[in-house]
């Protein structure tokens, strides 16, 4: 193993055993530290400096707070998982292509703050599953492992968004849904809708899809709008 390996584990361990500690004595004050609006948010350092996908990356600063819902770890501008805050340090997960070099900032309440040390990312294939759990043909939306798919069609924007058009067609369903891996979760965007296959607007991010109800017609969902179809 090499020395920053080694580092990178030792780290790890120490954060992943004091939130065992908190989690077993939330009402100590000396393991416990909620975020004081008062006080500045501070962001010291994060460990490694380079990663891809999924990596775990350590963050130690002060006043993060020890609720990681209500945090935000922002690469460029493509937010992480924050799986885990002891109020001075947090464990983060890279996430999905937010750009070679990423500036790396930290929202807390109303105090935000971007470290001037960027974060090296380097894109790696793997392949995986991230919805569906192979087994039924009835569509299920939810959590995505336990989700149900049929996918015709596929198309994914630049921030990583997957749209998915699923056909059942001995059921004659058809949905249209969005994967959210940040809250793993598969949400439908429009059910009955006979799309076609859908492409994203790299700038605005529109989704757009030729249907199948009257020739020429097609049909588009905008992330502005929360993905309302139109």
């Amino acid at each position: 193993m090499k020395r920053s390996e080694k580092k990178c584990s030792i780290t790890l361990i120490m954060f992943l055993l004091s939130l065992f500690f908190i989690s077993c004595d939330k009402q100590d004050p000396k393991r416990s530290q909620p975020y004081d609006p008062n006080k500045p948010v501070e962001l010291f350092s994060f460990f490694p400096d380079s990663g891809s996908y999924l990596d775990k990356v350590i963050f130690n600063g002060n006043n993060f707070g020890d609720d990681p819902e209500k945090i935000k770890v922002y690469f460029n501008n493509t937010r992480a998982a924050v799986v885990g805050s002891t109020g001075t340090n947090m464990y983060v997960i890279a996430p999905r292509l937010p750009g070679d070099v990423c500036a790396i900032s930290v929202v807390v309440g109303n105090d935000s703050l971007i470290h001037n040390t960027p974060f090296r990312y380097f894109s790696s294939v793997t392949v995986t599953t991230i919805a569906g759990n192979g087994n039924g043909t009835i569509y299920k939306d939810g959590v995505l492992s336990q989700s149900i798919v049929q996918p015709r069609y596929v198309c994914v924007d630049n921030q990583g968004n997957v749209i998915m058009i699923n056909r059942e067609h001995n059921l004659g369903l058809l949905h249209i849904a969005r994967v959210d891996e940040i809250n793993n979760e598969l949400i439908t965007v429009a059910p009955n809708v006979r799309a076609n296959v859908p492409a994203a607007d790299p700038v605005t991010g529109v989704i757009s899809f030729p249907t199948e109800a009257t020739p020429g017609s097609f049909g588009t969902l905008d992330p502005k709008e929360l993905w309302g179809l139109r």
